[in-house]
């Protein structure tokens, strides 16, 4: 229970402390008086341009202030969450943070200048609410106005491939360094997600940026292996969405890859031409087993020593890929079974009864069965890949710590899985989208998710079970690295 000690002074304080704690902090508080305090300045911009605020902040900081990103402070999806959708109350937490700024800079494409003030009505309602604030109750405070080109972000700059690389203005260090960026962006039947890197000077890998965006591309497909319209057309605002952060960024190389129902869908053809049509990119399609092996690699690239009778498993939206080595060979074999089939025809209602959770571990244990290849096969180690470290850390899955990957800091048992997921079926949809509000949708797979661990490591007696955040572009990243 928190503790209000009125009694503690800052003698007190000091007082207590160890020798050697002392010591430490004295460098630390050397700027610590109110006059020798940085400025601070709110960050006042579009929800749609929140990939810019890292761009934003150095901006702020190049200058010599503290940036205070409301995005960052709050969490936009926390705070909508807290405050239930309510746009008002938001905004009163937006304001608590301007009370205690000392400055207020407004960022946008287009800005108002001292003899025209027509850009303001282009504003957000929420950017035009802290302006208003601002102007009634500190209007002797300043407030300044940035346009996106001032900030320096590519696509504003003119450069005709959005590339921070400047042919007129050349410059060296500069061009060497954008030219070894590349990004990778990874089209699967669930989730789009990015990855941003550069090779330093010594030739290694470093990631600048993770992302994933949670787009069900795979909604209504599995009647007729058709893509719908709908969902097409949020899966193309995504990959937009990231194709211009990349070249935000000063990428140059952007490749788009497509696995689960892009491998499938009849109508392929059309979505690949609507992709080019929109940001000149080419979807190139990756086989199951290409997918398989690519993850293969990223994931016993990350082992000191690789794990014995290893099954590395990779569950998408519409297909699962088994992984594992046998005669001195990589197998793959690529199942029909995926998260967004199964929520399709299974998952319909919350809490899910156990009726429900029957049908699916039938279903699965079925399309398993059915495989004489793999239908005697045992695994001492089974690697779970593509984000699950981070979502059994949140959904506090009874993990346990172990050595050998720094990638793969946790392992947790078959029972462990089977306690857990049980307990997760009682939820509501809303109690699980809670777990993960930064992107509440990944959270619709969670069950169906957990049931196909749960019926393979059963299926493959396994008991030693590896939660990874390995996917995709990680083996992609991992082919460039080997080249």
């Amino acid at each position: 229970m928190s503790q209000n000690i009125k009694v503690l002074t800052l003698k007190k304080f000091l007082k207590s402390l160890k020798p050697y704690k002392a010591k430490a902090l004295s460098p630390l508080i050397k700027y610590s008086h109110p006059d020798k305090l940085r400025k601070t300045v709110y960050i006042s911009s579009s929800g749609k341009f929140y990939k810019y605020a890292d761009f934003l902040k150095m901006f702020v900081y190049n200058l010599g202030y503290v940036p205070v990103h409301p995005v960052d402070t709050l969490g936009y999806y926390i705070s909508t969450v807290a405050h239930k959708n309510s746009k008002t109350e938001i905004l009163r937490d937006c304001f608590s943070l301007l009370k205690d700024v000392d400055e207020l800079w407004v960022f946008d494409e287009k800005i108002p200048s001292a003899e025209n003030f027509d850009a303001l009505s282009e504003f957000s309602e929420g950017m035009l609410s802290e302006i208003y604030w601002w102007l009634d109750n500190k209007p002797n405070s300043p407030i300044k106005f940035f346009s996106y080109k001032e900030v320096g972000i590519a696509k504003y700059r003119g450069d005709p491939a959005w590339s921070l690389i400047n042919s007129s203005e050349s410059n060296e260090e500069a061009d060497i360094y954008n030219a070894r960026k590349f990004s990778v962006i990874d089209l699967g039947s669930s989730t789009v997600k990015l990855t941003i890197c550069y090779r330093d000077s010594e030739g290694n890998l470093k990631v600048v940026t993770k992302k994933s965006i949670t787009v069900n591309l795979a909604e209504n497909f599995f009647e007729d292996n058709k893509l719908k319209k709908l969902p097409m057309e949020r899966t193309l605002d995504a990959i937009k969405d990231f194709y211009q952060e990349a070249m935000g960024y000063g990428v140059v190389d952007v490749k788009l890859f497509g696995t689960g129902v892009s491998r499938k869908a009849t109508n392929i053809k059309e979505f690949k031409e609507k992709i080019f049509e929109n940001c000149g990119l080419n979807l190139e399609i990756i086989s199951g087993r290409e997918e398989g092996i690519l993850i293969h690699e990223a994931v016993v690239e990350s082992f000191t020593e690789k794990p014995k009778n290893l099954l590395v498993i990779n569950v998408g939206g519409g297909t699962t890929e088994l992984v594992y080595e046998a005669e001195n060979t990589i197998k793959v074999k690529n199942l029909p079974i995926g998260i967004s089939e199964l929520n399709e025809k299974f998952i319909k209602n919350y809490p899910v009864s156990e009726t429900d959770f029957k049908k699916v571990v039938t279903y699965v244990k079925k399309i398993l069965n059915e495989d004489e290849e793999i239908k005697n096969l045992n695994f001492d180690t089974l690697v779970y890949t593509g984000g699950e470290l981070d979502y059994m850390l949140i959904t506090g899955f009874p993990l346990e710590d172990q050595e050998g990957s720094l990638s793969h800091p946790k392992k947790i048992s078959q029972k462990g899985v089977k306690d857990h997921a049980a307990q997760m079926r009682k939820f509501t949809l809303d109690r699980l989208h809670e777990f993960m509000p930064g992107n509440p949708q990944w959270m619709n797979g969670a069950i169906s998710s957990n049931t196909i661990l749960e019926v393979l490591a059963d299926f493959f007696n396994v008991n030693t079970i590896i939660p990874s955040n390995k996917n995709l572009n990680d083996g992609v990243l991992n082919r460039v690295v080997k080249n």
